[in-house]
């Protein structure tokens, strides 16, 4: 077999690749072969060699034939967009300024429209036999004819003694066919060989003009090739400064397939519902090679006695000689810019093709005089909307615009994804004994699978074979309720602690990232650091954030490392050596890191501001506290002041004098403290501790498939529908409630928040992972460069996140008071840093003054209380809303109206997408999940309700605070109280309909 290479066609949109180069080299060329038709055509007189090749190259219907795929190849998809905003007349102007010549749009419109296939033979031999061999094998071994434009040798031959034919085909076909190899022969003429395919051309292409930079794009990859097996390549397009874009091109090695995928206009992936357009490709400009101007060929330039150089753009009359003696600046003649002059980003250059394309574009469009062929259906169009003011005349309307639209409202963009959900049926409840298990090869699995990804179909999978197989609804609900998880919270253990003066950290790094290791240390604090490159920091602690204090002296420093997981908050202190930061468990815990010098500049007074009540003072204080009398009583006595308790290690923390200057002090915070025995570089032994805490730290978390969830609404939609009209409206709305509360429950997937990250973009991740490759490859060679440029890469990456982390604290600022999600993100980041208030009762403060914290007592004074209270003949209940006057309004006689579809879904989407549940289990950021139909079912139940006030139980259902007592004073018949229970308050639950 031929050995077969394939270009790579992961590239950067630009303007003109080598495929392009070597297609306008071989018009050029004189030894071009062009492959005529079998129509014959009589040969105008006078004929140019360049008109010469279009004319017998492409005969009057091969042109008409093949006009679109050639006006394509020289279209660009962006240069479309732009097409929208000028009109004809700025066209005109446009293409006058710039004199588009006949020539360059002809060049534009006639060139080959393919990228050639390369034969390469270790053996010179002629082209032509090369080219008709394999014509006469595919036309005796697989009856096809192949349709070749032209041919031609390679100007330079390869290093490795090769000789390369380019082979230019005509149309698709050929193309596709030679592009799948099983058309290509093991020998031609004899003779081994073997092929390079081309890039695939944008007639085999499309655009997905608007994918979202976020999203992961290697699942995004997987999905669309289950969507189109015929998919061979997805490329994210970049622009000239070599960013990713939102356009997504999409390589496909079958016209059919692109056809259709043309044809449905939208694609579904990851629950998006995503526009395909058409791919087109840019405008061949043409560069005349004599003088370097634009829209002529070298045969009708007027400079025929000189020639302009490439490079310099000076003029000469000996092109060969002016190489061997080219200054090499590079000036172009166009623009004077330091690039060659027919480099196709010269901003003239890309003026040009903008104009050219335009001008191709404005010739497309129909005039006045056109005859149109278009014949009129009345079935394309839609019927007149009707008015909607009564009754009735809602019963006239057409059954099939109602449907439509509902279908408009229901969620716009993914109007196609719905229509597919909402055509899978469920079916009714039976017996286990004669329902079958969910066939995976059934008709509804076919429509539902292009919908979903390979997780959320394996998610809708089990939520189906569960729903088919339970044989009653209640069993069902039963099994859905063992998924409900309430927030796992890990009590938090005790905090260790590491102390350690390390005398400079780039000398000891290593150490402390053992003894952190080793010790699983939750905090450490580091004296005397010295001047600390925080990227550094970063790398060695990826599972610590760092706060960091400079010193006086470029030996000074203290570093304060605390673990992810840990809510923290820095002050920001002006003492120098001195560093402050809060770690937030049920209580705040202040961590002051003290490196107290004998030259430090300030006095122990000064850091009042920041010692608290439930604080730790750590650190090298430089004083004994048993030698140093002196120095001693000037700390102690400080300390005294703010009730610091001294935290003592078991020995010596200073090698070099023996003397115990390492410790810690108190406040309220129990801390035991020990010398580490091992060895060390530092003449300091580093300090071992552990801090005794109540906190707690929320172990998992959760996130509720949206895309299953509302996938599996439409598929029981007609259970439900069903359900409404066969059973009582009380039994049907308990029922269709849990329904919702224990979906959504089961669709909840949870994650270790250990595991989890911050969401950064994929393409910073993947600088980030470049940057850490090449750090260890370099730090494993020892070479230099790499090191240089894996320090770049990082650096680069870190600025982005910096951006990238402005930008998110910028909106989320900016949108903090708009309604819906957008602003939760910004109160879930804040509201930690809160004074927490809690509205629960506490205590009760007797007439005595005394305070009663016990709630036994707490239980029996009020219910003592509220027993006196209700016995009296009259009682007062001073309450703004309860004892105000009943208000009179003055329709108060006039009949409720009917609730209506548009006023319903009015009100949805008015309501603020919170994610809080009330006591069902229901939030507004479910029903809005809801798909839209479901809705139609509930309005017979609401107008019910507003004429003869009759209500389901769970619209009764309240939340009531009991207290135990031993005798009943009154029956409630509505919430049916047992006798030994009697309420004291009620609170309306919220009610989300």
């Amino acid at each position: 077999m031929p050995v077969i290479a394939h270009n790579s066609s992961k590239r950067v949109l630009s303007p003109m690749s080598d495929e392009q180069r070597e297609s306008t080299e071989m018009d050029n060329d004189p030894g071009t072969r062009i492959v005529p038709t079998a129509q014959r055509k009589r040969r105008a007189v006078g004929v140019s060699p360049s008109n010469k090749i279009q004319d017998n190259g492409l005969s009057i219907s091969n042109q008409a034939r093949h006009s679109k795929n050639i006006q394509q190849q020289s279209m660009n998809y962006a240069n479309i967009q732009l097409q929208n905003n000028f009109s004809v007349n700025n066209n005109t102007k446009e293409q006058q300024d710039l004199h588009i010549s006949e020539e360059a749009k002809r060049f534009a419109q006639t060139r080959y429209p393919f990228s050639p296939f390369v034969i390469a033979t270790e053996q010179d031999i002629r082209d032509n036999l090369v080219v008709e061999d394999l014509c006469k094998f595919a036309k005796d071994k697989h009856q096809f004819t192949i349709d070749i434009a032209g041919y031609r040798r390679t100007s330079t031959n390869s290093a490795h003694g090769e000789y390369k034919i380019l082979l230019f085909v005509k149309n698709l076909e050929t193309f596709v066919l030679l592009l799948g190899g099983k058309i290509w022969p093991q020998e031609l003429c004899g003779l081994k060989y073997k092929y390079t395919c081309p890039s695939i051309p944008p007639q085999l292409s499309v655009i997905i003009p608007d994918v979202p930079l976020n999203i992961n794009f290697q699942e995004f990859s997987d999905e669309i090739r289950t969507v189109n097996k015929n998919i061979v390549s997805v490329i994210r397009l970049r622009n000239s400064a070599q960013q990713d874009i939102k356009a997504v091109k999409l390589e496909f090695n079958s016209v059919i397939s692109r056809k259709e995928m043309l044809d449905k206009k939208r694609v579904l992936i990851m629950g998006l519902s995503l526009d395909i357009v058409e791919y087109l490709a840019q405008a061949h400009v043409l560069i005349c090679s004599q003088c370097m101007n634009i829209g002529h060929f070298r045969k009708n330039c007027t400079q025929k006695d000189t020639q302009t150089c490439t490079v310099c753009g000076e003029k000469t009359s000996d092109i060969r000689l002016h190489k061997a003696n080219c200054s090499g600046i590079m000036k172009c003649i166009h623009c004077n810019g330091p690039h060659k002059s027919n480099d196709t980003k010269c901003p003239i250059i890309k003026e040009y093709r903008a104009a050219l394309t335009r001008s191709l574009l404005t010739h497309q469009q129909p005039t006045s005089n056109t005859t149109n062929a278009y014949h009129f259906n009345s079935e394309n169009f839609p019927n007149i909307r009707m008015r909607w003011n009564t009754a009735s005349q809602t019963k006239s309307v057409n059954l099939e615009y109602k449907w439509r639209t509902v279908v408009d409202e229901i969620n716009g963009s993914h109007r196609h994804n719905y229509n597919m959900n909402l055509s899978i049926n469920a079916t009714t409840f039976v017996p286990r004994s004669t329902s079958s298990n969910l066939n995976m090869s059934n008709s509804t699995w076919d429509l539902i699978a292009p919908t979903l990804g390979h997780s959320d179909l394996k998610l809708f999978s089990s939520v189906a074979l569960e729903w088919h197989n339970a044989p009653t609804l209640e069993s069902c609900f039963s099994q859905w309720k063992k998924s409900v998880k309430e927030d796992i919270i890990s009590p938090l253990s005790d905090l260790h602690v590491l102390c350690f003066n390390v005398r400079g950290l780039d000398y000891r790094r290593g150490e402390v990232v053992l003894l952190s290791t080793q010790h699983a240390s939750d905090i450490v604090v580091l004296t005397e650091v010295g001047r600390i490159d925080h990227s550094l920091v970063a790398a060695a602690f990826p599972k610590y954030q760092s706060f960091y204090q400079g010193g006086e002296n470029r030996n000074g420093g203290v570093l304060i490392l605390v673990r992810q997981g840990l809510s923290t908050i820095k002050h920001q202190c002006n003492v120098s050596n001195v560093c402050v930061s809060d770690i937030l468990l049920e209580e705040s815990l202040r961590i002051i890191g003290v490196y107290a010098p004998e030259s430090k500049s300030w006095n122990w007074y000064d850091i009042n501001p920041f010692v608290n009540h439930n604080c730790v003072l750590m650190g090298d204080f430089n004083i004994d506290l048993q030698e140093d009398k002196l120095k001693r009583e000037v700390l102690l006595s400080w300390t005294d002041s703010h009730a610091l308790s001294p935290i003592i290690p078991d020995g010596p923390t200073s090698l070099r004098s023996h003397r115990t200057i390492d410790y810690a002090f108190t406040s309220d915070v129990h801390l035991s403290l020990q010398t580490y025995q091992g060895d060390t570089t530092s003449d300091h032994l580093p300090l071992l501790g552990i801090l005794a805490c109540d906190g707690k730290e929320q172990a998992l978390g959760k996130r509720i498939n949206w895309t299953v969830f509302a996938a599996f609404m439409s598929y029981t939609f007609s259970f439900w529908e069903k359900e409404w009209l066969r059973r009582s409206y009380n039994t049907t709305y308990n029922n269709y409630i849990e329904f919702l509360a224990l979906l959504s429950a089961r669709c909840t997937q949870y994650f270790s928040l250990k595991l989890a990250r911050t969401a950064v973009p994929y393409w910073l991740r993947d600088l980030l992972a470049k940057s850490r490759t090449l750090s260890l490859k370099a730090k494993r060679t020892g070479d230099m460069l790499l090191r240089r440029e894996a320090n770049r890469m990082r650096k680069e990456a870190r600025y982005h996140l910096r951006m990238l982390r402005r930008e998110q604290l910028c909106k989320m600022v900016a949108e903090r008071y708009v309604g819906g999600t957008e602003s939760s993100p910004f109160w879930i980041k804040s509201k930690r840093h809160f004074r927490d208030k809690s509205a629960s009762l506490r205590a009760f403060i007797s007439m005595s003054g005394e305070i009663i914290k016990d709630t036994t007592v707490m239980a029996e004074s009020a219910a003592n209380y509220y027993e006196e209270l209700f016995t009296e003949p009259e009682v007062y209940r001073p309450h703004p809303y309860i004892d105000s006057q009943p208000i009179l309004w003055d329709n108060n006689n006039d009949t409720i109206p009917l609730v209506s579809y548009p006023e319903l879904v009015r009100v949805l989407k008015a309501k603020k997408q919170k994610s809080s549940c009330d006591a069902h289990g229901l939030s507004p950021m479910l029903l809005d999940r809801v798909p839209k139909n479901y809705w139609h079912l509930m309005i017979p139940l609401f107008n019910l309700s507003l004429q003869t006030i009759f209500m389901p139980e769970k619209w009764k259902d309240v939340r009531m605070a009991i207290l135990a007592k031993k005798k009943n004073l009154f029956a409630h018949r509505m919430l049916r109280v047992p006798s030994r229970y009697w309420i004291v308050t009620l609170k309306s639950s919220k009610s989300y309909f």
